[in-house]
């Protein structure tokens, strides 16, 4: 039987990234295992189609990112890749963060299912603080422990009031932050574990959560 108490739990180990005036902010739940972290920013997991799916939605940007990342990469290939994470996020004005802060792993999974969540990312003070957010991407939808269900469960949490809909392709949102009404896109997980959606499929849904299928 396994013990867990305080020093249990797990700090979310990388800051918000919302720099440049973004217009987009992405969610996800928590970052995947040490042992799979190939560089020291958001989805740093190789296997992970993330950073793949987003080349792709903005194809036209001038920064390039390497996906074919490796937990085995040397300390300047892995600076390199954060660095043109960051540059690529700018560029775009996207910021980037997470639901929860900090998580208990059970059997040091790094599943959403297996996390017991500690305390959530304050998402509200983020939007009052960047005001030029207009729609929130959240990256897994699945029902019970997805950046969609922490999100969601915060809202209530808080006693913030929004708008749900679930009737399509992405099951979309709204709440109003100091008057002013932001968008929220539910989209299916980047995860290699996720086989209910092709490639193909992302690109489409991200393409519309990111308003630029009609680019």
């Amino acid at each position: 039987m396994s013990r867990y108490n305080s020093a249990s739990r797990k700090e979310h180990p990388f800051k918000l990234f919302a720099e440049n005036n973004p217009q987009f902010l992405v969610i996800g739940s928590f970052p995947t295992t040490d042992n799979r972290i190939s560089f020291d920013f958001y989805y740093p997991n190789g296997t992970n189609k993330f950073w793949k799916t987003l080349s792709q939605v903005f194809s036209d940007s001038k920064t390039k990112l390497n996906t074919k990342v490796s937990v085995k990469d040397k300390g300047t290939i892995r600076e390199q890749n954060k660095k043109d994470r960051e540059n690529f996020c700018r560029e775009n004005k996207i910021a980037i963060t997470d639901m929860i802060t900090s998580c208990i792993r059970m059997h040091g999974n790094s599943k959403d299912s297996q996390l017991l969540v500690h305390r959530y990312t304050s998402i509200i003070n983020i939007l009052k603080e960047y005001k030029s957010i207009k729609r929130i991407i959240l990256t897994a939808k699945s029902l019970g422990s997805s950046a969609n269900h922490h999100f969601y469960q915060y809202l209530t949490m808080n006693e913030i009031d929004f708008e749900f809909e679930d009737n399509g392709a992405i099951p979309k949102g709204m709440i109003e932050v100091e008057g002013r009404k932001i968008s929220i896109f539910s989209i299916g997980s980047t995860s290699f574990l996720n086989s209910h959606t092709t490639d193909k499929q992302l690109i489409d849904l991200y393409e519309e959560a990111f308003n630029r299928n009609h680019q």
